[in-house]
Order: structure tokens, then sequence, then C-alpha cells
């Protein structure tokens, strides 16, 4: 009998997700495929950058992609009914709200905004901050809300719906929530939490 060491036991249980996104979320991925977190679930996980969401979907549609991160929900379900029963795909996870907001150089609260006012936003602010106002995470925000997705015909793949739990890790969150000033604000709810 031959026995092996738990690092070659631990290599052979390691499974190769491809992770998709778009933008700062990349970076993300990146730092989490990286993570010892990663790899203590068995994961090797591999980032593609992607430019527009369109693109990001039909490769998770297609299999090119095992999983998108970067989709809010009522993106994913606008995408969902365009396409066949074949083409769709299915939330594994939530991941965050990037609340948006409402700003003023002039005034100081929501009430001393005029009737009426055009409102416009600028760049280069902290929305949890320097906003006046911004979104929560509540029922009337949960369209806005980031998910992780997969074809559907992969919504029990095991090593896919362990992104969620790898997402939700405290220090990649505490490394999030320091990247992104935190305004990636976490949202670990289940996925029926959109469906209700």
């Amino acid at each position: 009998m031959r026995l092996t060491s738990s690092r070659q036991t631990a290599k052979s249980q390691t499974t190769t997700v491809t992770v998709g996104s778009i933008g700062p979320d990349v970076q993300v991925w990146q730092h989490i495929a990286k993570s010892s977190q990663a790899k203590k679930l068995g994961l090797k996980i591999k980032v593609k950058a992607f430019t527009d969401g369109p693109s990001l979907l039909r490769a998770t549609s297609d299999g090119s992609i095992n999983v998108s991160a970067f989709a809010s929900w009522a993106y994913l379900e606008a995408y969902n009914k365009s396409k066949s029963n074949t083409g769709q795909q299915v939330a594994l996870a939530t991941t965050y709200l990037e609340p948006m907001g409402i700003y003023s150089s002039k005034y100081k609260k929501l009430s001393d905004l005029p009737k009426g006012a055009t409102i416009a936003l600028a760049g280069n602010l902290n929305v949890l901050k320097d906003s006046l106002d911004h979104e929560k995470i509540d029922q009337s925000t949960k369209n806005n809300i980031n998910v992780l997705a997969t074809a559907k015909k992969s919504k029990n793949n095991a090593a896919y719906k362990k992104l969620g739990k790898l997402y939700h890790n405290k220090q990649i969150q505490k490394w999030i929530a320091k990247k992104y000033s935190g305004t990636k604000v976490e949202v670990n709810k289940p996925v029926s939490y959109l469906t209700d």
C-alpha cells in the first residue's frame, strides 16, 4: 500500500473553475483566485476579463466560462427573458450591492433640495461618505444586488456553489472593503431573497 502526502491528496481534489467578470470585479476575483481560502476549498480559479455583459453571459451559457461574476439580479433576469430555455442562467449566490447615491456640493441634506431640482452624479466620490443619501440593502433594492451566475444545466455543481462561500469569507471581505473603501456593500443572503 502506497501512502500519499496530504499535499498530493489536496492537489488531486482541486477543481478548476473559470470565472468571467468585468471592470473592478476582475481584480476582486484575481485576488480571490490567489487566496489561501480558495486553495483550502480545493478550487483553482481562472479569471477571464470581459468588456461587456452580453458577451460574458453568452460565454457562461455556452460553457466557455463556468461562472459569471458581474450581473445584477435585474440584469440576469432580463437576459433570461430574452433567451430560450437552453441559454438561461441561474444565480448561485448573492455578492454585493454597489449603492447609487445623490450628491451635492450646495445642499447638505435631501430635504434642502428644491422641488423639481435637476440631479446629475459626479465622479471620484464615495457613495457611503459623500452622498446625501444612498441605496440601502432591502427589498426595494434587491434587483440591484450582484450575483454569481451559471448556466441552468450547472446549477447543482458543488464547486461552483463554493464560490459564494469563498466570496463571503471574512478575510476576502476585509480585502474588498479596504480596496473599494466599503462601496461594494456585502450582501450575504440566500438566492431565495431575490425571488421573494
